[in-house]
């Protein structure tokens, strides 16, 4: 073994386990994540819509609507969900040679509650 591969080695392990170490646990943040984003949220509430902090966040958000809309789409765009669960249910119409009133029609159509 050559001195190059024993640091290649020597720099792959972690305590007695080969390759890398273990990393973060799954389902903790990463905490430079974190600091950055409560930085840039405070950043924004001290500006707010007239660069002394007059409405805090809200109103950095209204300011960035009018300088800059496109930004403010694209944050608003990352903001809202991108899969929505529901539960629905159907009712199937009820076929008969009679013609419903809309009050007869509303009540067969009337959503249930789960």
């Amino acid at each position: 073994m050559t001195e190059e591969t024993a640091n290649v080695v020597k720099k792959s392990k972690f305590g007695n386990l080969p390759g890398p170490g273990p990393g973060r646990p799954k389902g903790v943040r990463n905490k430079a994540h974190v600091a950055l984003k409560e930085a840039v949220l405070q950043a924004a509430e001290e500006v707010g819509w007239d660069g002394t902090g007059k409405g805090g966040l809200v109103g950095f958000l209204k300011r960035m609507i009018e300088t800059d809309l496109k930004a403010f789409a694209s944050l608003l765009g990352k903001l809202i969900p991108t899969n929505i669960v529901a539960d629905i249910t159907v009712h199937p119409a009820e076929v008969t040679d009679e013609i419903m009133t809309p009050d007869q029609w509303a009540k067969q159509h009337q959503p249930t509650a789960h």
